[in-house]
């Protein structure tokens, strides 16, 4: 496998865009023949005119989606940025797949169908499943996951969510020449010998952990204290969060930063490992707040931090 990346600031003249982009491709020492081009562009940037020159340019399928910034390359972090990373390959072949527009009610079967279709293209069962679905909060993130482990037999699942940055921002994902705001991509890879390497990047910042005593898929109402329960709000508020300003600000940015950790010890499968959950939402009346994935009644939850020097020790090891 290669990969050639390239990174361009223009996000306001797109043809400049993709000619920066497309030259950087071009321009490397011959790349293998199967090759597919992960995009990952700035929120406010003209995204479908942006995916469908570069995919006429490169003759290549492009997939990926809207991000707030990037990192990679010498420079590290890059604000309002594009980002195209091509890989290639004689022995791994890769499968692009675009879901018809998914809906709460049917969103398993849509996903399971999708998948069938990519391992139909692909010709062969997958070793690695690359999947970025929009953000539509009403489907839970766990669906996706635990569809495609239990339809494609355990192959591994990556991916992520798109970002966007309020009020000029869209959250799209991108395949096919255009962009989507309703949609999930999947990109099939065979011939190829995963490896992964986990590492954890925060600290718990409670001194003890609370029971979830009322919950309903990624709904959190009521949190266990010393004094009986609290809504999720009161138990944010009790450990310094500015829920008001959060609130009203509408920024979900600060709970990426601190996500909400998950002991799932009362599951017979429970590995001791607990899961994030990231916070998309809270509600000043009800005192809710919504989480992007499943969060059960009975789970021990404590919240979490992530700092920059904790990412960096993390990565380093990981790589190591």
């Amino acid at each position: 496998m290669r990969s050639v990346v390239a990174f361009t600031y223009e996000i306001d003249d797109i043809a400049k865009a993709s000619e920066e982009l497309a030259k950087k491709i071009l321009t490397a020492p011959s790349l293998p023949s199967h090759r597919i081009g992960v995009l990952f562009c700035d929120s406010e940037a003209e995204h479908r005119p942006l995916v469908a020159l570069l995919r006429l340019k490169l003759s290549m399928e492009i997939v990926g989606c809207t991000t707030v910034a990037l990192l990679g390359g010498a420079q590290g972090y890059h604000e309002m940025a594009i980002g195209l990373m091509v890989l290639a390959s004689e022995d791994a072949n890769f499968a692009a797949v675009l879901y018809e527009p998914l809906s709460a009610d049917d969103a398993k079967e849509q996903i399971e169908r999708a998948y069938k279709k990519g391992k139909a293209l692909l010709g062969e069962t997958p070793k690695l499943i690359f999947a970025l679905p929009a953000q539509d909060f009403s489907i839970l993130l766990d669906d996706y996951v635990e569809t495609l482990d239990a339809v494609s037999g355990g192959v591994p699942v990556v991916g992520g969510l798109t970002g966007w940055a309020p009020p000029y921002g869209a959250s799209r994902v991108f395949a096919e020449g255009n962009a989507y705001s309703d949609r999930m991509v999947l990109v099939l890879i065979s011939g190829i010998r995963p490896v992964f390497a986990v590492r954890n990047v925060y600290n718990t910042v409670m001194d003890q952990k609370r029971r979830v005593t009322s919950s309903e898929g990624g709904t959190i109402y009521t949190v266990g204290d010393v004094s009986g329960n609290s809504t999720f709000v009161d138990f944010l508020r009790s450990l310094g969060l500015p829920v008001e300003k959060r609130s009203a600000d509408l920024n979900v940015v600060p709970f990426v930063a601190h996500p909400i950790l998950l002991d799932m010890d009362q599951r017979d499968d429970y590995d001791g490992v607990p899961v994030l959950r990231t916070i998309h939402s809270i509600n000043m009346e009800t005192g809710r707040g919504v989480s992007i994935g499943r969060v059960p009644q009975g789970a021990a939850l404590s919240l979490g931090s992530m700092k920059q020097r904790d990412v960096e020790l993390s990565s380093r090891d990981a790589i190591r």
